[in-house]
């Protein structure tokens, strides 16, 4: 049986709340995400007043184009200031930080208007804690092995795990493992890697670099990362029908079989 692992935080008290518009269910992130697939990923490199407003102009241009679910890695100067800009400017977008594994970072910051959190790690401590002090949020650990999976699935109590680095062999493998684990695919994937990542049965794909090209943010090209996010879009929509014809005829074959608890088959 599946159960949470509580172990000891400190308390850290926050002095605002999430707006109700922007509230949702941690259940409801996680089927929206799946119905979305894409989550476009920002990372920034400078500091400047200047390259805050070039991410916003490219966030907005992704929003534009069809994205609808965006989330900036914390290591990234201006990601928590992008986020709550956004937050406020497109209320039904999924919004969420990225690179969250560091408790320390992820204790400090307001967290107001966002609905999930991705680590590369599977980052006990930071599970812990977002479980404790800001439960509204979705955290997303991250997991290599089928091993690592597991833990986080059975554990730590994960209603979804990112798959960090991303090959269609890890895909698989946890796949075998643990047919009822909600994957996210993230790391170092192009556009046209989509098709295939949910062809194995991810059915969340995070595109960083693939959508946002430092090139094209930096110097203000929006054409270009507005063309990435449709055809990401594109793709993942004519996947997942393909994949939804699959698992349809799938069903036909195992109706009637009972399926099995990964968390309870050890």
């Amino acid at each position: 049986m599946r159960h949470v692992a509580m172990a000891e935080a400190h308390v850290w008290t926050r002095g605002s709340d999430l707006e109700e518009p922007r509230r949702r269910a941690k259940r409801d992130v996680v089927e929206e995400l799946r119905r979305t697939r894409i989550v476009g990923c920002l990372r920034m490199r400078a500091h400047t007043a200047r390259a805050r407003l070039l991410a916003m102009d490219a966030t907005r241009a992704a929003l534009d184009a069809g994205l609808e679910a965006f989330e900036a890695t914390l290591d990234s100067p201006h990601a928590v200031d992008v986020l709550q800009r956004i937050a406020e400017s497109h209320p039904h977008v999924l919004l969420g930080a990225g690179t969250a594994n560091d408790v320390r970072r992820v204790s400090t910051i307001e967290w107001k208007g966002l609905q999930f959190a991705t680590s590369p790690t599977r980052a006990k401590e930071t599970s812990t804690w977002m479980a404790q002090e800001e439960e509204h949020v979705l955290f997303v650990p991250g997991v290599a092995t089928p091993t690592e999976a597991r833990t986080a699935w059975c554990e730590d109590g994960a209603t979804m795990l990112k798959v960090y680095p991303t090959r269609r062999e890890t895909m698989q493998a946890l796949r075998d493992v643990m047919p009822e684990a909600v994957l996210m695919a993230s790391g170092g994937m192009q556009v046209e890697d989509v098709t295939e990542m949910i062809g194995a049965d991810a059915h969340v794909v995070v595109l960083g670099s693939a959508l946002f090209d430092l090139d094209d943010v930096a110097s203000g090209n929006t054409r270009r990362i507005q063309e990435r996010v449709r055809s990401a879009v594109r793709l993942a929509e004519e996947a997942g029908r393909k994949v939804a014809e699959r698992n349809a005829r799938r069903a036909e074959l195992w109706e009637g079989i009972e399926t099995r608890d990964s968390c309870a088959a050890g």
